[in-house]
């Protein structure tokens, strides 16, 4: 019996040694022993249909999301320069410009990656007390003052829809941008990052835009990441009499507030909500209108 419990002992000390030397590391899809951007290339190359030979699928899904995108080759990507400790899970960004790097990341894969978008809704306002000067100031009181307005920038809010393919380029902000941010730290007053039960709430505001006429997507700080009420746009559309009375406008956009939802674990976003303000100046009429717009969308993979 003890020949018997010794050649038993041996033989699961011998099959224990062979699964320990053969069992593949996660993201060593090539099995060369090494997690680098070999791997993640091929990982890219499978996800968009290609047969990459030698490649071992059983340990391409990083995130565990039983999926095989690019989501699992940007994290092989990550641990091979160090940016994720695979034995830590609790490798988050450590400071603003580690977290805003991360929300760009994110937040620029719903127009690459996305399922689809889901629109709650867009919804316009006033967001404080107008100025309204000259004989303009008479007429204004009488349709209503500052609740007639707010009333008719609600009535041109947005309500729920869904968007998928170049759909989501379209209508996700940046509204017509291949991409939905350029922020940098330039352009930031804060950004915040909460955990609760594997899901990150990350909060940006950003910095005040001041009065101009020529802002367009990607410039100044908000228009970076917002979908924006761009100067040319709206004044192209002011009638001739009108603008002989108002003139033409500039644009400010007071600091912003963007607040997204993400997977931890995949590094997708669930949820985005978009706080913009924006201020309309006629100068000519010496007419201010502080405005805002809040759009709250949900995101599927």
């Amino acid at each position: 019996m003890k020949k018997l419990f010794c050649v038993l002992l041996t033989l699961g000390i011998l099959l224990t040694s062979t699964v320990t030397a053969f069992a593949a590391t996660k993201g060593d899809v090539n099995s060369d022993g090494k997690l680098n951007s070999s791997d993640a290339l091929l990982i890219l190359q499978y996800s968009v249909g290609s047969n990459p030979k030698n490649f071992n699928k059983n340990v391409a899904d990083m995130n565990d999301d039983s999926k095989i995108n690019s989501s699992d080759a940007l994290v092989v990507l990550k641990i091979s320069v160090g940016l994720i400790d695979p034995d830590n899970d609790s490798s988050v960004p450590s400071n603003a410009a580690e977290l805003l790097e991360y929300f760009n990341t994110a937040i620029n894969r719903v127009k690459t990656d996305a399922k689809s978008v889901e629109q709650k809704s867009v919804t316009n306002y006033l967001a404080g007390k107008t100025t309204i000067s000259g004989s303009i100031q008479s007429v204004y009181n009488m349709l209503g003052g500052d609740e007639w307005l707010n009333q008719m920038f609600k009535d041109n809010s947005l309500g729920a829809d869904t968007y998928k393919g170049a759909e989501i380029k379209t209508y996700f902000p940046v509204e017509g941008e291949s991409y939905a941010s350029k922020l940098t730290v330039d352009d930031i007053k804060s950004a915040t990052l909460k955990e609760n039960d594997g899901v990150y709430t990350i909060t940006i505001v950003t910095l005040d835009d001041a009065k101009s006429d020529s802002y367009q997507h990607g410039t100044g700080h908000n228009p970076k990441a917002f979908s924006i009420i761009v100067p040319d746009d709206v004044n192209e559309n002011i009638p001739p009499v009108a603008k002989n009375t108002v003139g033409t406008v500039s644009l400010a956009y007071p600091s912003s507030t963007i607040k997204v939802t993400v997977d931890a674990k995949t590094g997708n976003v669930l949820t985005a909500e978009y706080v913009l303000n924006w201020t309309l100046y006629f100068d000519k009429a010496g007419i201010i209108i502080p405005c805002g717009t809040k759009s709250v969308y949900e995101i599927n993979w």
